[in-house]
């Protein structure tokens, strides 16, 4: 990836362990894939604001407003390395499983959120989604001196109807702070609550996190890698 792709507050490089590798997300590379994966499966978009796409330039054009152009967002291609023989692979459709990145990233205040999670079908309910979000956290949370950004808060957002989601969250250490009414309004189409007075679809919100104090004090930390190395 080149340094002028590169546009996100935060440093940025590649995370793996010995199951899964996230590497910066290029247009040349992993927008195709991204496409051809989620293409005949509209229902990995249903809680997502954005999506499904039917064509590239659909799906390159909304990237490009919601994350290339936002020094706040990132995103990364997540690489099965189970699926591959060549440790070096980042670009080939067997191993490639989704995407998973940052958004409302903020310096000043030392927080970050986890978001724009797609996880293929054929790699969900596997050791995928687990290992990614672990990697994360430990990026997100561990001090620089052990190699991560040393946040005090990572942020966890899902539609309030999204009991999988919200799940996954608390399986991973995120505590529930509460449910934020009415936060979102959606575009056409998606789905939500109506009753708006013609208004169109809005959403509510539960809003989970992660602080510095749950990962380096109340076990969080152990518990994340110890879910990751188990699966090494």
């Amino acid at each position: 990836m080149s340094p002028d792709e590169i546009n996100f507050c935060f440093s940025v490089k590649k995370l793996e362990n010995s199951l899964v590798k996230l590497v910066p997300f290029v247009r040349s590379i992993h927008l195709q894939l991204y496409l051809d994966g989620a293409r005949h499966h509209p229902d990995l978009h249903r809680f997502l604001p954005y999506g499904p796409f039917s064509d590239l330039a659909q799906l390159q054009d909304t990237l490009e407003d919601r994350v290339f152009r936002d020094p706040c967002s990132s995103l990364f291609a997540i690489i099965d390395k189970t699926r591959s023989q060549d440790e070096e692979i980042e670009c080939d459709a067997p191993s490639f499983a989704g995407s998973i990145g940052f958004l409302r990233a903020s310096p000043e205040n030392s927080s970050i959120e986890i978001g724009h999670i797609l996880i293929l079908p054929s790699f969900q309910h596997t050791h995928v989604g687990v290992n990614a979000i672990g990697l994360l956290l430990a990026y997100c949370l561990e001090r620089p001196n052990e190699g991560g950004l040393g946040l005090r808060r990572v942020q966890w957002q899902a539609h309030a109807a999204n009991v999988r989601s919200i799940g996954l969250a608390q399986k991973m250490g995120f505590k529930l702070e509460g449910y934020i009414r009415w936060q979102r309004v959606l575009k056409p189409g998606k789905e939500g609550d109506e009753r708006t007075d013609g208004r169109g679809p809005g959403r509510s919100s539960a809003m989970l996190s992660i602080c510095w104090d749950d990962w380096e004090q109340d076990g969080v930390k152990e518990a994340v890698l110890k879910a990751i190395d188990l699966r090494n």
